[in-house]
């Protein structure tokens, strides 16, 4: 079992899910939905780091924990 470095959540009432798990091996999985409706929600794949836009990192960086920042950046970077 991988370890749970970070978990970002999008905070945004009615919005649609939009997580991010990074995982102490540099790994990141995406959790999302992509509507409202069955079959469309609670979906989840492993993603690479260029997969994220730019203005989603600085997001996730934002609200990212101070002791958590620096390996998170990392990740982000690679």
């Amino acid at each position: 079992m991988k370890n749970i470095l970070y978990h970002y959540m999008s905070m945004r009432k009615l919005d649609l899910d939009d997580d991010y798990i990074f995982y102490e091996d540099g790994s990141i999985v995406h959790q999302y939905d992509k509507s409202c409706y069955p079959g469309g929600y609670n979906l989840e794949e492993e993603i690479t780091p260029d997969q994220i836009s730019d203005s989603k990192k600085s997001e996730i960086l934002a609200k990212c924990p101070e002791d958590k920042l620096e390996a998170v950046t990392k990740i982000l970077n690679s």
